[in-house]
C-alpha cells in the first residue's frame, strides 16, 4: 500500500465526517468488503467515501462492485423518470 493510500485510509477510519460513518469505513477496511448494496442513499459524499474505502480495502486485487437504492425510484408514475446516475450526478 502507498503512503498515500495508506493516509487517505487512516483518515477516512479516524478522522472523517460525520464520526457515525467511521464505523462503516472500519468494517469495510477490516472485512476488505468489495460488493456493496446501500439503501435509501443521504448523502452522495459518504457513498463516495464508502467506495473509495472499498477500493482501498481491495487493493487492486478484487474488483469493487457498488448499488444504491434511493426513494426517488418511488416516485409517483405523473414524475417524469430519472436514472440513478442522472439523480447523483454532481
Amino acid at each position: 500500500m502507498s503512503a498515500k493510500h495508506f493516509f487517505d485510509s487512516v483518515h477516512l477510519v479516524w478522522f472523517s465526517q460525520p464520526k457515525c460513518d467511521r464505523s462503516f469505513y472500519r468494517l469495510v477496511k477490516k472485512q476488505r468488503i468489495c460488493k456493496v448494496v446501500e439503501i435509501g442513499l443521504s448523502s452522495l459524499a459518504r457513498s463516495q467515501r464508502l467506495i473509495r474505502m472499498s477500493k482501498l480495502a481491495a487493493n487492486g486485487e478484487r474488483e469493487v462492485r457498488y448499488t444504491g437504492i434511493d426513494q426517488f425510484e418511488a416516485r409517483p408514475t405523473e414524475q417524469p423518470a430519472v436514472t440513478l446516475k442522472a439523480a447523483h450526478r454532481s
